[in-house]
């Protein structure tokens, strides 16, 4: 795990494919860029999605975990969030089972307890990850999205914690609905206001639409499967 403004000394091509996708006119969530342009991002490559790639994204969540102790500075708390940076084909697997792959693996490598009194269920409006007793923001992007929003340069799985996102609220809570409606603003100028379901006020707005960055439940019969035990 390392600062991301390292790894333009470290591994300059997927630097520059990571800072595209973030300055992307595409790219709507500006809690994400800023938190790549202040360097307040941590990032972790990872060649595959098999088991031992796995294992070191375990262990750099747990890194992570610790970071968000120890940060003081009121700028590291309300920008601070981790990428696991995939450089895989994404071609030969669909997004969703990019999704549930890493954290099916992740969920049976954590070494602590489900954050109490979180939800397991992934059809539950309110479901967030829990891993190292956090609770995180699994959400996904990658080149063969089919969302506009969604697509990048490479395959990431954004970590963001849920503590940030609380911190937010509680520290200027104007600031943080004045972002949310920049951010609701430019997705609708970038979809001419003819946003797809998964954005939509059809859509179930659960925290899985939101972590896929699509909603499988325009099909009334799907539901989301039972993979956290």
């Amino acid at each position: 795990m390392e600062k991301v403004q390292q790894l333009k000394n470290n591994n300059k091509l997927i630097f520059d494919k990571i800072s595209s996708t973030f300055n992307s006119s595409y790219y709507p969530c500006m809690y994400g860029k800023l938190s790549f342009t202040k360097n307040m991002m941590y990032a972790g490559i990872y060649k595959d999605l098999e088991l031992n790639s796995i294992k070191t994204l375990a262990n750099d969540l747990e890194e992570m975990s610790k970071q968000l102790k120890i940060q003081d500075s009121k700028e590291e708390r309300i920008y601070n969030t981790f990428i696991a940076i995939f450089d895989i084909d994404d071609t030969k697997i669909s997004f969703d089972n990019i999704w549930y792959k890493i954290i099916i693996q992740l969920h049976n490598l954590d070494k602590k307890e489900w954050k109490k009194n979180s939800t397991k269920d992934l059809n539950n409006a309110d479901f967030k990850f829990s891993f190292n007793s956090k609770l995180w923001y699994p959400v996904l992007i990658t080149p063969s999205h089919p969302n506009k929003i969604r697509k990048s340069k490479i395959t990431i799985l954004s970590f963001q914690p849920d503590q940030t996102f609380l911190l937010n609220q509680e520290i200027d809570n104007k600031y943080y609905q004045n972002i949310r409606k920049k951010i609701h603003k430019k997705i609708d100028k970038i979809y001419d206001n003819k946003k797809p379901h998964y954005l939509s006020d059809k859509s179930t707005g659960k925290g899985m639409v939101q972590f896929l960055g699509y909603d499988f439940e325009e099909d009334e019969k799907f539901k989301y499967p039972n993979i956290i035990k």
